[in-house]
């Protein structure tokens, strides 16, 4: 699978088609969101109908931004757009996929995904911890191409960050359970990126 994706990846650079190929991805992403915007009533299953296409252009647009740069101007707008989507699944993945893209581009994005948060009104904040969560799970792991040196310079870099991060978390709203959970979940994320627990105190 690491193999496939890598080889996959370096095609699409050598052949100057990856332009075209990002294209086709947000296209199929945006026809959803514009879709689930212009029906609100839709049946459940009008939505399904299209929301499966929209939810793998996600993701293969997150693994794509999380190892090159993806330099798309609406699509950060886009996917944040999706946060609204009626379909669980969609908004979900468009979260993650923004937390991936993030990783692509980490020393400039990771402050704003911190500010996102802090100013986030209280309904949107949830999501942004999903983003969060992403970016943390990514540098924790090792990605679908395996640890590389970049993998190596995201964790350090993350690790500089991490009493930012700490504070950030610790001063978001608290009043839905789904909320503390992810909070949680990124709590254990940053004790396993850095042992030395003193951001802590």
């Amino acid at each position: 699978m690491n193999d496939m994706f890598q080889c996959t990846l370096y095609e699409l650079l050598d052949s100057g088609q990856l332009k075209e190929f990002v294209e086709k991805l947000v296209k199929d992403v945006e026809d959803s969101i514009i879709f689930a915007k212009k029906n609100p009533n839709a049946k459940q299953m009008d939505l399904l109908r299209n929301h499966n296409v929209c939810l793998l252009a996600m993701l293969c647009l997150g693994e794509l931004g999380s190892q090159i740069y993806l330099n798309h101007g609406r699509l950060p707008t886009l996917l944040e757009e999706g946060f609204q989507h009626p379909v669980e699944d969609v908004k979900m993945g468009a979260a993650f996929s923004l937390g991936l893209i993030v990783c692509g581009n980490l020393n400039v994005q990771l402050e704003a995904i911190v500010n996102k948060i802090k100013i986030a009104p209280v309904d949107q904040q949830y999501m942004w911890l999903h983003v969060l969560f992403a970016v943390l799970n990514h540098c924790l792991g090792s990605g679908l191409l395996g640890k590389t040196q970049e993998h190596d310079q995201k964790r350090e870099f993350l690790c500089s960050h991490i009493s930012v991060i700490y504070q950030c978390l610790l001063e978001s709203d608290l009043g839905d359970e789904g909320k503390r959970n992810v909070i949680a979940d990124c709590f254990g994320n940053l004790i396993m990126l850095n042992y030395d627990t003193s951001f802590l105190m």
